[in-house]
């Protein structure tokens, strides 16, 4: 059945890919080369065009890279004139025929001094070159933004998130690149939430970005970024952008911006302390989708945290209005080449943070065996971690068209948890202690040939630990010890893991179809090992519940992937892999496993009546293997009475999803337009008995039905240019349908909905009034039908925020924000919660510093009730807010 599978969807993808054939144009004319000035130092960004001698048109146009390197492609008439030009430099140009051609230049300083005509014009508020759209971003700002984030918030089609995520036009961006380069590694939110907007001129987003630019002549991707185009005051020197804050109830904030931006150097370096709230985070907000035919090499590997007795989270609120928090962050990121064949570039940060919380929490279990479990738990949080993120790059141009590239990334956390809790005002203490690590060693090399083709080798080896102590004491575990009088008990937990891979890629071009083929191996071993045993007696056997675990994956594939345009109109993509996929279990009785091949499919049709709009039809399938925190036999506990038992079942884990998706954009009038409708089933899934009693929940979880998830995700669009306002509107409706089964009640279907509305209005007119005005509207319910009876939980959430922003003559800016929160919970409505924030900002000494007078929590909340429900029990949550503060601070740049 397999193979003729295999044969069908071959034939689909051949007829698609060759529906279409296109007669063979002239030769190719291949021009690689360099450009270097006469002390033989690279030019960058040097303009390189191919010009047809008869009547001036440009032919093919590209840029030199760091290195000064650049190529070239043609198919067509020849001769053709090459002319290389970079301002301050004397041009030239050179007569070519067909053929490749490897071209070195050497350019002259032009010392000709021009007066230049001076021309008096208004910078355009939006403008668009290509791929990239750019906006001037003093047009946009009011004046009173503090980061960078808060600017990029009052853009067209830009949306900013809770956790710093940043979207445009319902598109996540990949990256923020200083002045084209990838300076923080995909850590963005260094930038977005600490830079100041201040130092910044223009704001690109440029769509087809490819993360690497050594196969731009090979494929485009879907991938958005944002380069930041800096003031021409601030380059070239070494900037210090600074902020102090201090205030009320002992509170600062202290954030400290290094930069330079040379023609050889670029460095970034952000120190930050703040006991007001304020998440700083070095983690890697980058994705990696497949969405060009050329992507890194970067597997994903597996890694879970079991046990979590953290502060939790509110959801659709901001962290600093409930962080108590004391973070200290250095981070230092530079781009630096030695010379014209070595690039280097090092990411490193480490961060410490203190920080406490306190919340209850009122549960209810709706059981069907007996009378429903109410109980009640207050939680007094603290906790301490020490993180090291450290990534270093080294890359190596072996000649023009070679090079070699090498990845080092480690990463270290030390953490530890303290939680004292009242459950039904009994006292007890949970404490949990983490030491993890992960390192990771990854290397490249990339062979571009004359005619057009690229080779690609990739090695990839990783290692990683998560080892976990967690102790409890006070509470009583009779149920899990044979009635024994058991109140203290500790679990040990090590999950180690080891990884490596490789993977060829060979790219080319075949009668207008773009094709790579890929073949790759992979390797995992992971372990799993734990005991759970009373506290005074963890070392004897007979009294502990163990998980020892010991298995590994061996990962063999082939892959074939094509783009082809079908017309002018339509283009095909279409990825087929073939997997051999083997499991082998170590167990006492010896080693038993698993293995089959797999055919996986990827196909896209793409529609594209114009430039504007796209829509795309997609099918995918896919394969995944079980992790080892799937496989445990016996119980791990993720908190004081909570607890997971798997069942030993080796599986692999199909996916089939089927998705349409509609995107319209005019970069000209700023009116947007995405919409996506996708359906997927995912075989083999968990199938969840849920045991319930008074002091123990316990989870066992077995291979199951397949669980279905739908919906659709939307989002609008509209810049006003007259009246600078932009109209924003987002959301999704979701559903996800599983069976579980509840103190025996026998198996329950379960249907989860989940919808999601934005709307902002956002004036940006300047003038002596300004406002954001937006709107949330959240929807959660859970339907569990069984036998003829069914139960309904559902809780939803409203958020209305009102921004005003007043600029007086004396240059004094005025900032207030309203917000107001609404929770209801099954129909009956909560007290609403309000918050009420301001801030007067200043410049002074001419421009040079801003004093800022800002407060918040004005109105003195102190906590926040909302509720959390799922298809069997409903939480009513209680957190304790930071008091009102008020902070004095000032601005500067050096």
């Amino acid at each position: 059945m397999l193979r003729g599978k295999v044969i069908r969807y071959i034939l689909v993808f051949t007829i698609l890919s060759l529906s279409s054939t296109t007669k063979l144009m002239a030769q190719l004319m291949d021009i690689a080369g360099s450009v270097r000035d006469k002390n033989n130092s690279p030019i960058a960004n040097s303009s390189i065009s191919l010009i047809s001698p008869k009547d001036s048109v440009i032919k093919a146009f590209t840029k030199t890279d760091q290195q000064g390197n650049f190529l070239l492609k043609h198919v067509g008439e020849a001769p053709l004139i090459v002319s290389v030009v970079k301002i301050g430099f004397i041009a030239e140009h050179r007569l070519l025929d067909l053929g490749s051609h490897q071209l070195n230049f050497s350019l002259q300083k032009d010392t000709v001094y021009r007066l230049e005509e001076v021309v008096i014009n208004r910078k355009r508020k939006i403008s668009v070159n290509g791929d990239t759209i750019n906006y001037n971003l003093d047009a946009f700002r009011i004046g009173n933004e503090n980061v960078l984030e808060q600017a990029l918030a009052r853009l067209p089609g830009f949306e900013v998130y809770e956790d710093g995520r940043i979207s445009v036009n319902g598109r996540p961006i990949h990256k923020i690149l200083i002045e084209g380069d990838d300076l923080v590694s995909g850590q963005y939110t260094l930038l977005s939430k600490n830079l100041s907007p201040d130092l910044i001129e223009d704001v690109q987003v440029i769509d087809n970005y490819l993360d690497d630019p050594f196969f731009k002549t090979a494929a485009r991707s879907d991938d958005l970024a944002l380069n930041l185009k800096f003031k021409d005051e601030f380059k070239s020197t070494f900037l210090t952008n600074a902020a102090l804050e201090a205030g009320t109830v002992n509170r600062y904030n202290v954030n400290v911006n290094n930069i330079l931006l040379s023609r050889r150097t670029k460095l970034y370096t952000l120190s930050s302390l703040n006991n007001i709230g304020e998440d700083i985070s070095v983690k890697r907000m980058e994705h990696t989708p497949r969405t060009s035919l050329v992507n890194s090499y970067r597997p994903e590997v597996f890694t879970e945290t079991l046990i979590d007795i953290g502060p939790g989270q509110v959801p659709r609120m901001e962290k600093r209005r409930w962080f108590d928090n004391n973070s200290n962050v250095f981070s230092l990121n530079i781009i630096q080449p030695l010379g014209s064949q070595i690039t280097t570039k090092l990411n490193s940060g480490i961060g410490y943070v203190k920080s406490r919380q306190e919340k209850s929490m009122y549960s209810e279990y709706l059981l069907t065996d007996r009378e429903n479990v109410l109980f009640g738990e207050e939680h007094f949080w603290k906790g301490k971690s020490l993180t090291f993120n450290n990534n270093f790059q080294l890359e190596y141009l072996l000649s023009p068209n070679q090079r070699i590239r090498y990845d080092l990334e480690a990463d270290l956390l030390k953490e530890t948890d303290l939680n004292e809790v009242l459950f039904n005002q009994e006292p007890l203490q949970e404490e949990m202690k983490l030491n993890s690590h992960k390192l990771i060693n990854s290397l490249n090399y990339v062979n571009r040939f004359h005619n057009g083709s690229f080779l690609s080798l990739d090695f990839y080896l990783m290692s990683s630990r998560l080892p976990q102590n967690y102790m409890v004491s006070g509470y009583d575990y009779s149920t899990v010890f044979q009635d024994l009088n058991v109140t203290d008990v500790r679990q040990e937990l090590d999950n180690p893991s080891n990884f490596y891979g490789g993977r060829a890629s060979y790219y080319f071009s075949l009668k207008g179809i773009q094709v790579v083929s890929r073949m790759g191996y992979e390797w995992t071993k992971d372990k799993l090992f734990s005991m759970f045993a009373p506290t005074e007696q963890m070392n004897v056997s007979n009294l502990g519940i163990a998980n020892d675990m010991i298995y590994s994956t061996a990962k063999k594939y082939v892959e074939l992937e094509a783009a082809k345009k079908l017309s002018n109109k339509f283009e095909f993509r279409g990825l087929m892999t073939l997997n051999n996929l083997d499991i082998q279990r170590e167990t006492l009785g010896g080693i038993n496993g698993l293995g089959d091949f797999y055919f996986n499919p990827d196909l896209r049709l793409s529609y594209t009546p114009s430039k504007r709009n796209t829509l795309t039809l997609r099918y995918r399938n896919a394969i995944s293997q079980p992790p080892i925190t799937a496989l445990y036999q016996n119980l791990i506990f993720t908190g004081y009475r909570h607890a997971n038992n798997y069942i030993d079942t080796l599986y692999f884990k199909p996916t089939e999803t089927y998705s349409l998706g509609y995107r319209f954009l005019d970069p000209y009038t700023q009116f947007s337009f995405n919409g996506s409708l996708f359906y997927a089933i995912a075989a083999n899934s968990h199938f969840s008995e849920n045991r319930v009693s008074e002091n123990l929940n316990l989870t066992t979880k077995d291979i199951g039905p397949d669980n279905r998830t739908r919906g659709i995700i939307y989002g609008i669009n509209k810049f006003f240019p007259a009246v600078s306002t932009t109209l924003k509107f987002s959301g999704s409706t979701l559903n996800f349908c599983t069976e579980n089964e509840v103190n025996g009640s026998g198996r329950r279907k379960v249907d989860n909905w989940t919808i999601d509305n934005n709307a902002s209005i956002i004036s940006t007119y300047g003038g002596v009034f300004n406002y954001i005005l937006s709107a949330q509207y959240n929807v959660n319910r859970n339907i569990a039908s069984f036998s003829n009876t069914s139960t309904q939980l559902t809780s939803s959430f409203y958020k209305i925020q009102l921004t005003t922003d007043f600029r007086f003559s004396n240059g004094v800016f005025l900032q207030t924000n309203l917000t107001r929160y609404q929770w209801v919970n099954n129909g009956s409505y909560q007290q609403p919660f309000i918050l009420f924030d301001g801030n007067v900002r200043k410049a002074v000494f001419k421009n040079k510093a801003t004093v800022t007078l800002s407060a918040r929590n004005m109105l003195g909340s102190e906590r926040l009730s909302f509720n959390q429900n799922t298809d069997y029990y409903s939480n009513s949550v209680n957190y304790q807010l930071l008091n009102r503060m008020v902070l004095f601070g000032i601005r500067f740049n050096i």
